[in-house]
């Protein structure tokens, strides 16, 4: 994962992988993405965030 993560770039990489948890798995993200791995009361839940145009400004989602 140290290696995927360190040269990942521009792209977006995602590790899901089995864990002695509630859920079962663990997810690990790097890069530059829209989803992002949120820790709710011992549940990983997926949080998306709005699109970034050009300028780095939000845009709706359709």
């Amino acid at each position: 994962w140290q290696a995927v993560s360190g040269c990942i770039g521009a792209g977006v990489a995602v590790l899901v992988h089995p864990a002695a948890n509630e859920q079962g798995f663990e997810l690990r993200t790097a890069g530059e993405q829209r989803r992002k791995p949120i820790d709710f009361d011992g549940l990983t839940l997926v949080a998306m965030t709005g699109l970034q145009s050009a300028e780095g400004q939000g845009t709706a989602e359709a």
